[in-house]
């Protein structure tokens, strides 16, 4: 056996990718690597030292509508935007909310954002309590200025979707991509995992060690500063 995919809840990522590591096994990992920024340093510092590949999932960066995104967003001259996404609140975002990690439960969203927007600071966060599901918004800034607002909802029972809307000076709206499901998502990103242990490919096929931390001390700091707010206060 040359590696091992994690598909656990987030709060075993770390531990099991290190036993992992330390038995010799590359490792492809379902996001977060880890739910604190000092748990995957560790984590990415023994695979150095062991010559082991550790390869986080963050699918959504693998998809088309993502890609499209992206290119719009660097031929326009974005002042703001919004990033808008439901899902339900099944097992793993409802043990995240129980923990209140916030920033775990967007981080996916967030690694999205950096990819398109660059680097970001946090400027706030809330967290809004549903019947059975929260509501995070999260607004941040770009190195160049620009506003981005996240909101993402989760409840049971309901779809996922999601949107981004952006805007030039004067609140002109960009036209984005629609979002749609796209299959085949997960057998991708593992092939470009096995083309890393093989050696055929670097870490630019994948998000790199340095952006693995940037995002979680981005969820940390969301985690961090919280407020909670009474429904319908938002």
């Amino acid at each position: 056996v040359q590696g091992v995919a994690l598909c656990r809840e987030s709060a075993h990522h770390a531990a099991d990718t290190l036993a992992c590591i330390q038995a010799g096994k590359h490792v492809l990992v379902e996001y977060p690597l880890a739910t604190n920024v000092s748990d995957a340093k560790m984590v990415l510092a023994e695979a150095k030292r062991c010559g082991r590949v550790v390869h986080v999932g963050f699918l959504g960066l693998r998809s088309a509508w993502s890609q499209r995104v992206a290119q719009v967003v660097a031929s326009c001259a974005v002042e703001q935007a919004t990033y808008s996404f439901t899902a339900g609140f099944g097992q793993v975002p409802r043990a995240e909310a129980e923990k209140e990690r916030w920033g775990v439960l967007v981080l996916a969203r967030l690694h999205q954002l950096i990819h398109w927007f660059g680097r970001l600071t946090l400027v706030s966060s809330r967290v809004e309590k549903l019947t059975d599901g929260w509501v995070v918004n999260v607004e941040l800034q770009t190195e160049h200025q620009q506003i981005i607002r996240l909101m993402e909802t989760r409840c049971t029972g309901l779809a996922r979707t999601r949107s981004l809307r952006a805007f030039r000076a004067g609140q002109e709206e960009v036209p984005m991509p629609e979002w749609k499901p796209e299959r085949g998502i997960f057998v991708h990103d593992t092939g470009i995992c096995i083309q890393r242990v093989a050696g055929h490919i670097g870490t630019q096929a994948s998000v790199n060690a340095a952006s693995i931390i940037e995002g979680l001390a981005l969820a940390e700091a969301i985690a961090g500063c919280a407020v909670a707010v009474q429904p319908g206060a938002m």
